[in-house]
């Protein structure tokens, strides 16, 4: 969480039974019980239906690869969880 903190970067690898890496997450607010964090992503995330946005590597750089990892900008609004665990 420290990183993503400081860095401002959101990284991914490949999904379950895919080969091309992405940043995953779920819409909308964390429920109260859960630990985790909100963010704002400088870029929307690719189409598709459920409960997961999925970031892919984009031609126009907005989201980028790096080795097997894609990485989007990030700013965070929300906290829930215990930053000395991160």
């Amino acid at each position: 969480m420290r990183r993503i903190l400081r860095s401002g970067e959101l990284w991914g690898r490949p999904p379950h039974n895919s080969d091309i890496p992405a940043v995953q997450a779920f819409f909308g607010e964390l429920p109260n019980e859960v630990a985790g964090f909100e963010f704002f992503a400088a870029s929307p995330p690719d189409r598709g239906a459920g409960p997961v946005a999925y970031w892919r590597v984009r031609d126009d750089g907005s989201v980028w690869g790096e080795d097997d990892w894609a990485k989007v900008r990030v700013v965070v609004s929300h906290v829930s969880q215990d930053l000395d665990e991160s």
